[in-house]
C-alpha cells in the first residue's frame, strides 16, 4: 500500500472518529508535518496529491489552501508541485513555539487543479 493512501485513510478513520474535518464554504486546508528522517524523499508531495484529488472529488471542495512559514523552502515546494498559487503573505503568532513569523498562504481551486490532469 503506497503511503499516500496509508496516510488518506488514517485521516478518513480520525475523520469518523471525532469529525474533525470540516470544510468551510466549500474549501479546506491541507497541513502535514513529516519528522526529520523522512524529509526528501517524496512523501509529503505524493501524500497530498492524493489527499487534494479526494478533497476534490469525494469531498466536493471548490478549493484548497495551505500555508507555510517563511523559509521552508520544501513545503513551498510542494504546494508548487500541487499547482497551488500564491495568495498572501502574513505575520502570524505560533504559539507553540512562543513566536512570531511570516506565513505565505497558497491556494489551488478545483478549476485548476481539474486543467492540469
Amino acid at each position: 500500500m503506497k503511503i499516500a493512501a496509508r496516510w488518506l485513510a488514517a485521516l478518513a478513520s480520525r475523520r469518523r472518529r471525532r469529525r474533525t474535518l470540516q470544510a468551510g464554504g466549500g474549501e479546506a486546508e491541507l497541513g502535514y508535518w513529516l519528522g526529520v528522517p523522512f524529509w526528501g524523499k517524496g512523501l509529503a508531495t505524493e501524500a497530498s496529491r492524493e489527499l487534494v484529488r479526494y478533497g476534490f472529488t469525494e469531498l466536493g471542495l471548490s478549493a484548497i489552501w495551505a500555508c507555510y512559514y517563511e523559509g521552508n523552502e520544501r513545503s513551498r515546494q510542494v504546494m508548487e508541485r500541487l499547482g497551488m498559487a500564491y495568495q498572501r503573505s502574513a505575520e502570524c503568532d505560533v504559539p507553540l513555539l512562543g513566536e512570531r513569523r511570516v506565513e505565505h498562504c497558497m491556494r489551488l481551486s478545483r478549476d485548476a487543479w481539474a486543467a492540469a490532469c
